[in-house]
């Protein structure tokens, strides 16, 4: 290849970097103002702070909202990639969407206080706030909810990333096609501050850190906010995915034209 070829083949995916740069810091002007906001609310009306994130408030509803959205949108993308004769990476699609619906309905205790449903006595028993839900069950707080989080959170943040670098030292087209046969479990690097923000919140949290002991009382509602970013994320995430794949999705392991630079420039 000549200069002027390589330089030509190399201008797109350095457009590719720029754009995804510019919508990586986009987001994360985004969550930084979310997250600045709801301590400002904190610090200067603890009250309404409160009533933003008690349960059923402004703060879990859209969180369940966000977390239902995201199930329909991975339901609809299994959709099409079952039309398109894929039917394994439709099912696996299917578990993902039934996971986030579940998310979704945990996190409203399956709409209990909505359709005022009594807690049978079985399960409030061993629910730490007496509600109709798996997630409050003392086996998933304290060490396993750090733990999980924590996997999450570090999951969304990376895997975009590493992805995209491990993409770009394939060097053979099977190599190639097999990465890009992960791309739709994989976090674009664009959201990755969704997930930032949950991974920041539980190593705070573990190192009972000042910045949040300090500026609120009740540490447990900061969660609220960390689980209403990662829920936001989760959903654009999807959002993107059934945007790019389109309604007749493309077989996974062709290369990805709405990669990042790093994914485009591809093996050579």
């Amino acid at each position: 290849m000549t200069a002027d070829s390589v330089a030509a083949a190399e201008s797109p995916a350095r457009g590719a970097v720029v754009r995804e740069a510019w919508a990586t810091l986009a987001h994360l002007a985004f969550v930084a103002m979310f997250v600045a906001a709801t301590v400002r609310i904190g610090k200067r009306d603890w009250n309404f702070f409160v009533f933003l994130v008690v349960e059923d408030g402004a703060i879990e509803s859209l969180t369940a909202a966000f977390l239902l959205l995201t199930a329909a949108t991975t339901h609809h993308l299994a959709l099409g990639y079952r039309r398109f004769g894929r039917r394994g990476l439709a099912t696996a699609l299917w578990l993902g969407a039934a996971a986030f619906f579940v998310a979704g309905m945990e996190e409203i205790s399956w709409g209990q206080r909505l359709f005022g449903i009594e807690t049978p006595v079985a399960i409030a028993e061993n629910n730490m706030q007496g509600e109709l839900n798996l997630h409050n069950h003392p086996l998933f707080h304290g060490t396993n909810e750090v733990r999980g989080f924590l996997v999450v959170g570090a999951y969304g943040t990376f895997c975009g990333l590493a992805y995209a670098l491990l993409r770009r030292r394939a060097r053979t087209e099977r190599a190639a096609r097999r990465m890009d046969a992960l791309r739709l479990f994989v976090v674009p690097v664009r959201f990755s501050p969704y997930f930032l923000a949950l991974l920041v919140y539980i190593v705070l949290r573990r190192q009972d850190s000042p910045l949040i002991s300090d500026h609120f009382p009740q540490k447990r509602l900061v969660k609220e906010i960390a689980e209403c970013l990662f829920a936001i994320g989760c959903f654009l995430v999807a959002f993107y995915r059934l945007r790019t794949e389109g309604v007749c999705p493309r077989d996974p392991s062709l290369p990805d034209p709405t990669a990042t630079a790093s994914t485009s420039s591809g093996a050579r």
